[in-house]
């Protein structure tokens, strides 16, 4: 018997020292990590970088620290949506159909944040009661990813130049053929414009021959004016 119960106290060692080794590697991705009670609105730290156990302790209550979180650790232009995200009166409905929150944000020296809440527990109306708050440095990511959008931006915007380019040689190639086409046709026209008016004053018809002459010379003003 005593020998069952070692080999069952043994097995179970191992299987939580397996289960801490695995969270233990899980805590390695994350720089800070929070744990929180919604409704009893306390928390505490299990893990954070020096300005981050200045700010909060060893625990504490949320709504005693919760103003000095954005401006700490939030660039200015994020901070609203930041402190919008860390609202415990808004958290438990934010939290009722999912089992995490998230949010990235960039730091105030240009880092880029993973921020999340992690339901841990639920009462029997499945609220979220227990929460885990995570912060994952994922500035290297961000940076690929700002790069990649950057570059096909750029992208883009050039083929729409070329796009624009392309359409302004066709538009200037169609007017060189028409101004080509219309060098062609002029003489022609107006050799048999100046054909017809020689015959109507052959004919001695000098009113017609006038209105004529008239004619032409308002339709050849107007093409050169155009």
């Amino acid at each position: 018997v005593f020998f069952k119960s070692t080999v069952l106290l043994k097995k179970a060692l191992d299987e939580a020292t397996k289960r801490s080794e695995i969270i233990a590697a899980i805590a390695t991705l994350y720089v800070t990590i929070v744990q929180a009670n919604v409704k009893e609105r306390t928390y505490e730290l299990l893990k954070g970088h020096d300005l981050v156990q200045k700010i909060l302790g060893q625990k504490g209550k949320i709504d005693d620290v919760m103003e000095r979180l954005p401006t700490a650790f939030a660039a200015q232009e994020e901070r609203k949506k930041y402190r919008e995200f860390l609202d415990f009166d808004t958290l438990t409905e934010r939290l009722r159909n999912t089992n995490f929150v998230s949010i990235e944000f960039m730091g105030v020296n240009g880092e880029w944040r993973l921020a999340r809440f992690i339901v841990k527990s639920r009462d029997a109306h499945r609220n979220a009661v227990d929460v885990l708050y995570v912060v994952r440095d994922i500035t290297e990511e961000k940076s690929r990813e700002l790069m990649y959008q950057k570059q096909l931006k750029e992208s883009m915007e050039r083929q729409a130049q070329m796009k624009e380019r392309e359409l302004l040689m066709e538009t200037h190639l169609k007017e060189a053929q028409l101004k080509y086409l219309q060098a062609q046709i002029n003489p022609h026209f107006l050799f048999n414009s100046l054909n017809a008016g020689a015959q109507l004053a052959m004919m001695g018809d000098a009113d017609n021959t006038g209105i004529f002459l008239e004619k032409m010379a308002d339709f050849f003003r107007y093409n050169v004016r155009k």
